[in-house]
Formats: structure tokens, C-alpha cells, sequence
């Protein structure tokens, strides 16, 4: 899954990666019960939990184990979104994608190139002359 805006330009910018296990939510918007600046689509064929704002409240309050894996899957979002504005602000494009690796092992090879370079904040041609370069070491 991926999880983006888009600027008035009309360009895409990716915010979030969600691999198997992990969620994807605008947690500011379900509370409001606002509509969400964010676009969701799948990458990849995948089993989703489509619930409006009303009812994850209502699955929350009944439901444990349902508001257990939830905040987990808040906890990941929050620290993967953390890690990256530092990310963003002091790392260089290499170390980025290096720290990609870290963070998303298991979709580095599934997402396309495209648009791991919009997630990371450079162009398709830099991220092919990192990969290139790492390949080589």
C-alpha cells in the first residue's frame, strides 16, 4: 500500500509504505470526521479494512484486541514518519535510500522505482545511480 498527496501542480509525493502487517490511516481525520488530504491505493493485490470514523471508535471501545493492533500499527506509523523527517532534514540521498532498506526490507524490490524515488525525495535517475553505485561495492 501506499499512501500520498498530491500538490496543486498535480505531482504525486509519497508519505508512507505500508508492507504486509502494517496500517494505514488518517487518524487526525477519522477522530474529526473530516475528509482525509491523503490517497491510499494498492501496490499490490491485498486484503483491506475499509471503516469509517463512527464505527473504528465504536471497534476500539468493544473490541481489545482490535485497539491493541490498531495503536500498534499507529506506533510503527509514527516512528517510520519520525525516522524520516530526521531522515529528510539531515541525510544524504544515499543514506536515505540505505535507511529505506532498513525500514522496508521486504518491498524494496516490489515497489517501483518511481515511486521509491517520490518517497524518498529524488529522481528516478539518482535513485538508478545509487543503486548502481551500491551494487558495486
Amino acid at each position: 500500500m501506499r499512501n500520498y498527496v498530491i500538490d496543486t501542480k498535480g505531482k504525486e509525493h509519497i508519505v508512507q509504505f505500508a508492507p504486509e502487517t502494517w496500517w494505514l490511516a488518517d487518524s487526525v481525520n477519522i477522530k474529526a470526521q473530516t475528509p482525509s488530504p491523503y490517497f491510499i491505493d494498492a501496490i499490490e493485490d491485498s486484503d483491506l479494512l475499509l471503516i469509517d470514523g463512527p464505527s473504528h471508535h465504536s471497534i476500539v471501545e468493544q473490541v481489545p484486541s482490535y485497539a491493541r493492533a490498531f495503536s500498534t500499527g499507529l506506533q510503527k506509523h509514527a516512528s517510520a514518519k519520525d525516522q524520516r523527517i530526521v531522515s529528510a532534514l539531515s541525510a544524504s540521498a544515499e543514506e536515505r535510500y540505505l535507511e529505506f532498506l532498513k525500514v522496508y526490507p521486504s518491498i524494496v524490490l516490489r515497489v517501483p522505482q518511481l515511486m521509491l524515488a517520490s518517497y524518498l525525495g529524488m529522481t528516478p535517475e539518482t535513485l538508478s545511480r545509487i543503486r548502481k553505485k551500491l551494487s558495486r561495492k
